[in-house]
């Protein structure tokens, strides 16, 4: 036995709340939080004598849940027949074990007569997002009846109510098989906000319709666009399919329909868009996703994306190389570049050399992504600023800046003496021009990629 149990049960330690009262019947939840498997009792008091007692021991998955107990802590009744005389009366709920009430002080109840062949006892008790609708119902004659679900005002399923409800019979029902538990069908369900109702007989259960928002489940995010095409994906759903909006720099442009991909798990929808060639510029845009149900409205985080993506790096520029590596990533094949100074093509190459460096980074299926281009001579032969571009895609990728790091030292003499007067300008270019005429052939290079995200700064070198 345990010994928990053994000892009675205190009023500090009871926690009960009362989700219905009503005519048709009283339902709600009892526990025990310094005993989570005892079973305590309710009693319903009629104008002030206890009528009526049930245990608080059906199963209440939010109660088990929110860790209070084990889960077995609910109850419900349906009031006799005989309380119906057309008048109302005083309803009390309290614990039998402590006599404490669960109501916070009596209820006017009106009990309206009416005809024992026409009345439905039951209840539409819980729906939730695993799309069961649970509850119980007994027609007229005290059997087992048959219940219809709809779902937004569309009948979307049938079956008789004959599951085991031993509460049922404790509640003083001659027949204890009346439970429900009723799976809605996942291609039902195309709304945030959906309407469940239970009806037998065309006459809606007590606690019918509730209301099921599915909302606060989903998390919606918007991917990297891969091979043209923007893959918008949404976790949470229990249905089938969905519709939403895709938002382009802050405008809506088009409706995607958001399926249920083959061999992927329940609850994950996907949706495509094709992007227009005119955004296949490689250049940033801002893109979310939303899905809106009259006022009930979920939206992706919203997040920059260009296409095609470029990742490139200058590990070496002069007047007569640039070498690095860049790949696209949606594509394993190696880039074609080529490097333009103004509008004149002075230099290309494949980006196929091997870089194992790279490709264990970045995780990539080949190490071919390094590149070294030959410059035309003739047209670098001092400091000048170049232009890479994807030859296939015409998109710049990278700009390079070169210069000879004696003519660098040289402006920055002439500019620090430009600024300066008399005796100064002198002593500057005293200190200045040795280093100037020290320096080497060597010459510096800057780069930044193209084109320069929003809110983030373009990535540079300086060397």
């Amino acid at each position: 036995m345990d010994t928990a149990i053994a000892e009675p049960a205190r009023a500090e330690d009871i926690k009960g709340y009362v989700d219905h009262l009503g005519a048709d019947g009283a339902s709600g939840w009892l526990c025990d939080l310094a005993c989570h498997n005892r079973r305590l009792s309710v009693e319903i008091l009629f104008d002030g004598i206890v009528m009526a007692k049930v245990m608080a021991e059906s199963f209440r998955p939010d109660i088990l849940e929110l860790g209070m107990s084990d889960g077995y802590s609910g109850f419900g009744l349906t009031f006799p027949e005989e309380w119906f005389d057309g008048t109302e009366h005083d309803v009390v709920l309290r614990v039998a074990e402590t006599g404490e009430p669960l109501t916070e002080r009596s209820t006017k109840v009106s009990f309206p007569r009416k005809s024992e062949a026409t009345s439905i006892h039951g209840r539409l008790e819980h729906v939730d997002s695993t799309l069961f609708v649970t509850g119980w119902a007994l027609s007229g004659v005290g059997e087992a009846a048959c219940v219809q679900v709809s779902v937004n005002g569309s009948v979307v399923a049938s079956q008789e109510a004959c599951l085991a409800r031993p509460d049922l019979i404790v509640a003083g029902f001659p027949f204890g098989r009346a439970g429900f538990k009723i799976n809605i069908p996942e291609d039902m369900i195309t709304r945030l906000e959906n309407e469940i109702a239970v009806t037998v007989d065309g006459q809606p259960l007590p606690g019918s319709p509730m209301r099921l928002n599915l909302s606060r489940l989903l998390d919606v995010r918007v991917e990297e666009p891969k091979h043209g095409k923007i893959y918008i994906k949404v976790d949470g759903w229990p249905g089938k399919a969905l519709r939403g909006r895709l938002f382009l720099d802050g405008l809506a442009i088009e409706d995607v329909d958001l399926h249920r991909p083959q061999r992927q798990a329940r609850q994950c929808l996907e949706g495509v868009w094709t992007m227009s060639e005119t955004l296949q510029d490689g250049r940033p845009h801002v893109y979310s996703f939303e899905i809106a149900d009259g006022e009930t409205v979920v939206r992706s985080d919203s997040v920059i994306l260009s296409y095609p993506q470029y990742l490139v790096h200058i590990d070496h520029a002069d007047t007569a190389t640039i070498s690095g590596w860049a790949f696209r990533k949606d594509s394993a094949l190696p880039l074609a570049l080529a490097i333009y100074l103004e509008d004149g093509l002075v230099g290309e190459a494949r980006a196929s050399m091997p870089r194992p460096d790279i490709q264990q980074q970045y995780e990539l299926k080949s190490p071919a992504c390094g590149f070294s281009i030959k410059l035309d001579a003739a047209a670098c032969d001092s400091a000048c600023s170049l232009l890479m571009r994807d030859s296939q895609t015409g998109i710049a990728i990278a700009e390079v800046s070169v210069a000879h790091s004696h003519e660098a030292l040289t402006e920055i003499s002439t500019g620090l003496a430009r600024v300066m007067a008399g005796a100064s300008k002198a002593q500057l270019r005293a200190v200045l021009a040795p280093l100037a005429i020290a320096s080497t052939d060597e010459a510096g290079f800057h780069f930044r990629t193209l084109p320069k995200p929003r809110r983030s700064k373009a990535v540079e070198g300086v060397v």
